[in-house]
């Protein structure tokens, strides 16, 4: 028997998400309504003809959580983690972006707002390692991917809470997993650091509890506004992910999809999201962020910047690039994978980067070598004139965060003159080998 979930978007009835467990088959039914007044909610999901039931799928997979947030999920529930409709199923009312996915005809959750004081949610972070932080009130507050424990949370002017309904969550809470690693310290430099650089960047502060550093990551995919009579609430903004955006399942976020000793390129490359763009709405500008995220990525040795750390902002207007989240110098965590997630030109290995690669990024992605240099050395500059003021904003508690900090800088700063020095040959490399890059890329 085919089950139903009704789709909204905000407070308008998107349509019907249906899955035939019998054969295995999703489908998506898009309301009459939302048709003359919405958009679709990806390029892969059209108005006006029948839509793949992969991409569908393929959508529905980025909406979830991974790694141990959906061990936790699937157990707390007690549904298979290869269940993608009943796990949407409980998960739905607070995904990335503003869709919501409720039972057939039960229309969206009653607004509600718990109240979470300072002391509670001290308590709460403390007492993480017994009780994950997720679970409120014996709910699951859903749980993001990526390295560290995650909680959505409404931050407002005089504290904390928990909104339902029209009062959706305002920022992301991120926490270090190992004191050691200093994980919140070095994304916190890493994003100011890109604002620094002119870079459209979420808004993040550190806030301490127990004298543990706490990144308050702002959502762009919330804004706070005031229903028709006044009431404060929180709305929704529609964004996808790289791997929406290229109609691939979140398996395929590397380039390498299958890791280890396979180096089968088959998932989200920069030659593949940059070829996207054309579905922006101004695809010029779209490069041009694109590109200087891939480059500051580059600087600081955000190894980790993979087909679901860019999204995309999708309104009726159009699409465009979102601010950019998740920047880390990996290159500290020696535990961690020491390769791009995505290849620059053909190579992966840091410590191999050269002009010839950066020429060869420049031929794979259209993009005018001089281009390229010109955005490169003007955020290098930017970098190298703000760092020590941003690392100065870090109001550190002990002697380890400290040294911590200094290792960030000297090795951020140290990385970026060396790449710096590759810029001046990469337009000559371009020129030289062109001929070679267009017989390996067509090979």
């Amino acid at each position: 028997m085919e089950q139903k979930l009704d789709i909204f978007c905000c407070a308008n009835k998107v349509g019907t998400l249906a899955y035939d467990p019998v054969n295995s088959r999703f489908s998506l039914r898009y309301d009459p309504d939302w048709e003359k007044i919405g958009y679709p909610l990806s390029p892969n999901l059209p108005f006006g003809t029948a839509i793949d039931p992969k991409s569908v799928s393929n959508f529905i997979d980025n909406l979830l959580p991974e790694g141990e947030g959906l061990e936790f999920v699937s157990r707390f529930f007690q549904i298979s983690k290869a269940n993608k409709f009943s796990l949407i199923s409980v998960t739905g009312t607070e995904t990335a972006g503003a869709i919501s996915f409720v039972q057939e005809n039960s229309g969206l959750p009653e607004t509600t707002f718990r109240e979470i004081t300072h002391e509670e949610l001290n308590e709460r972070i403390k007492d993480r390692g017994n009780t994950p932080i997720n679970l409120w009130d014996g709910t699951i507050r859903l749980s993001l991917s990526g390295m560290q424990d995650k909680l959505p949370l409404v931050v407002t002017d005089s504290g904390y809470g928990i909104g339902e309904g029209e009062i959706a969550s305002t920022h992301i809470l991120k926490f270090g997993k190992n004191s050691e690693q200093h994980i919140v310290i070095n994304e916190y430099i890493c994003m100011q650091l890109a604002q620094a650089c002119g870079i459209g960047t979420a808004n993040t502060e550190i806030r301490r509890f127990n004298g543990e550093p706490v990144l308050f990551v702002e959502r762009f995919d919330r804004k706070p506004d005031v229903d028709t009579s006044g009431k404060a609430i929180v709305k929704r903004l529609h964004v996808i992910d790289g791997c929406q955006m290229l109609d691939m399942s979140h398996q395929y976020k590397y380039e390498r999809a299958f890791g280890g000793d396979n180096h089968a390129r088959l998932g989200v490359s920069y030659k593949m999201l940059f070829q996207s763009l054309k579905h922006c709405e101004s695809p010029i500008i779209a490069k041009r962020s694109v590109l200087q995220w891939a480059i500051f990525n580059l600087f600081v040795s955000n190894y980790d910047a993979h087909g679901k750390n860019i999204s995309f902002h999708i309104t009726k207007a159009g699409t465009s690039v979102a601010p950019a989240y998740d920047i880390v110098n990996v290159a500290l965590y020696q535990d961690f994978a020491q390769e791009y997630a995505m290849a620059i030109g053909d190579e992966f290995k840091p410590e191999d980067m050269s002009a010839y690669e950066m020429a060869y990024f420049c031929y794979l992605i259209d993009i005018k070598p001089r281009l390229f240099v010109m955005e490169a050395e003007k955020i290098a500059g930017l970098l190298l004139e703000r760092i020590e003021e941003v690392c100065k904003r870090v109001e550190c508690v002990e002697i380890p965060e400290e040294m911590f900090i200094s290792k960030l800088s000297n090795h951020i700063i140290e990385n970026t003159k060396r790449i710096l020095a590759m810029l001046p040959m990469v337009s000559s490399a371009h020129k030289s080998h062109l001929k070679e890059f267009g017989e390996v890329s067509n090979g």
